[in-house]
């Protein structure tokens, strides 16, 4: 049907700033090396924890540098649809992350992503489950348990669907920081960067995925 499109200037991006302003976060430069073993069921697995060989240990208490906690990060375009006959507004365009990982070592990622072109949307969800190992150089380690998508598409029948999906070892590197701006502290952030297995069996930023995702520590 015929309507009309709205659209200003879109607020799309792993990270905004207090003041509305979007912007990158740097990854990491330099490629992070730990030892990976194999097995049967998981050719990704680590070695057993050893301090002298594998930097990788278990997931630590909650502390004021710990990544225990739920860490959320939304965005919501500021394009808009709107219907001019029924006037109404269609869904808008966005998606959120959600990642609680909980002090006996087991994770859960909630995904979200809508996508709104006229009168069509698009929604897909994501969700994992798993166990997590935080290396204190930096290095986090995913092993899914339950990987599950969901999605769904008001216009082509083709798109609508819910799976399991195959079970991944993922690695990211993390680090925390403080947004502070004119000298008030907005609050805690992790910042989480794609790593990749390389041919030599080591760590590297993934050069495709190289921005951080920035997420904020939700309050308890």
């Amino acid at each position: 049907g015929s309507g009309n499109l709205e659209e200003d200037q879109d607020d799309v991006g792993y990270y905004t700033s207090a003041d509305g302003q979007p912007g990158l976060v740097s990854p990491p430069v330099a490629n992070i090396t730990i030892n990976v073993g194999t097995s049967a069921t998981n050719p990704l697995t680590t070695n057993p924890p050893d301090t002298a060989n594998n930097p990788l240990s278990p997931a630590q208490p909650q502390s004021s540098n710990s990544i225990v906690g739920t860490w959320v990060d939304t965005y919501t375009s500021s394009t808009s649809y709107q219907d001019s006959v029924s006037g109404s507004f269609a869904p808008p365009t966005g998606g959120s992350w959600n990642y609680t990982f909980n002090p006996d070592g087991t994770y859960v990622f909630d995904f979200l992503f809508q996508n709104t072109f006229y009168s069509c949307t698009t929604t897909i969800f994501n969700s994992e489950e798993g166990s997590y190992v935080a290396n204190p150089d930096g290095v986090l380690m995913l092993t899914q348990t339950k990987s599950h998508t969901k999605s769904e598409d008001s216009c082509t029948a083709s798109s609508n669907y819910e799976r399991d999906n195959p079970l991944e070892t993922e690695y990211f590197f993390f680090q925390f920081k403080h947004e502070v701006i004119d000298g008030v502290d907005y609050g805690e952030r992790l910042e989480l960067t794609d790593l990749i297995l390389n041919s030599q069996g080591t760590l590297e930023v993934d050069p495709e995925d190289n921005t951080a995702l920035s997420l904020s520590r939700e309050a308890q």
